[in-house]
């Protein structure tokens, strides 16, 4: 188990070890056994602390609440500025330290786990960057005050249970920021395209008119849509046309031709066959299964 740095605290600064009896337990229960917090602590301005490993096993994730730092790795050299979240996979030599001028406000956590790399990739960092910047989200600062309270006055199991269940919602939330400041970068403003798309789910659209919302080409609209979101465009809009289905056949007694039409189909049977190809059963047998009105 990594062992955090030996900076001498502060009144105010916390610095919590997990017992290896407590970190067996959380390895070995079904809900935390994936991932685990270690150790963990709060460092308010940190004058002068520097921490150098050449071998971790632990994952390390910081939380530059204030001021600034510096981290040195093999793949990396650089800042770490106010609202940053570094990241250290096991294995990876490092030196970080406090400015000198402007010392950091540091949260951090060592974690481990079965899915704790998991975790770390879904993120989206990597050796050579493992920065995501939060802008000081509010939602990570009350996260890692709640994650470390709960840590330093846990007197049972269950007390460091719910922290490991605390830490994963850390890190999930760390991959929605990541994932937001993707997007800015890409150049895209999503919420407008999936805005068009559900104002015109009466209608057949094209990528030509989606690729026009983004001033881009066809190609690099479509190839920067499906990096962001994972899926084609067009196959996102039929994926909401399809939602949309379910719902009136579930809430409504217009007939299937009916609400096909409503979602620009005009012809049902082709209709019916792309709602069974995507839920895997036909709009007759959904409604015969869902339909809050089959009661009635």
């Amino acid at each position: 188990m990594s062992e955090p740095s030996s900076w001498p605290l502060s009144d105010k600064a916390i610095r919590v070890r997990l017992t290896p009896n407590i970190v067996a337990q959380l390895a070995t229960k079904q809900i935390s056994g994936d991932c685990y917090p270690t150790s963990m602590g709060f460092y308010p301005r940190a004058t002068k602390h520097a921490m150098k490993r050449r071998h971790h096993d632990d994952f390390i994730i910081m939380y530059c609440a204030s001021g600034a730092g510096h981290i040195s790795t093999e793949h990396f050299d650089g800042r770490v500025g106010q609202g940053d979240i570094l990241i250290i996979p096991p294995g990876t030599s490092h030196y970080y330290h406090a400015d000198e001028k402007i010392p950091w406000t540091l949260f951090w956590c060592h974690f481990r786990g079965g899915l704790a790399r998991a975790f770390y990739e879904h993120i989206g960092v990597n050796e050579a960057n493992p920065i995501v910047n939060s802008n000081n989200e509010v939602h990570l600062l009350a996260g890692f005050n709640q994650l470390i309270e709960i840590a330093q006055n846990g007197f049972s199991i269950g007390d460091y249970m719910h922290s490991a269940c605390l830490l994963k919602q850390l890190l999930t939330l760390v991959e929605r920021i990541n994932h937001e400041k993707t997007k800015e970068k890409s150049g895209l403003v999503l919420s407008n395209i999936q805005r068009y798309m559900r104002e015109n789910l009466h209608r057949q659209i094209n990528l030509d008119e989606l690729a026009a919302l983004s001033k881009l080409s066809k190609y690099h609209f479509s190839r920067k849509y499906a990096a962001i979101t994972g899926v084609p465009p067009m196959q996102f809009f039929h994926s909401l046309k399809m939602q949309q289905a379910c719902l009136q056949l579930e809430h409504e007694q217009s007939s299937i031709a009916v609400i096909a039409y409503d979602l620009g189909y005009d012809d049902p049977l082709y209709f019916s066959r792309i709602f069974k190809k995507v839920n895997g059963i036909s709009p007759s047998q959904f409604r015969k299964k869902y339909s809050s009105k089959k009661l009635a």
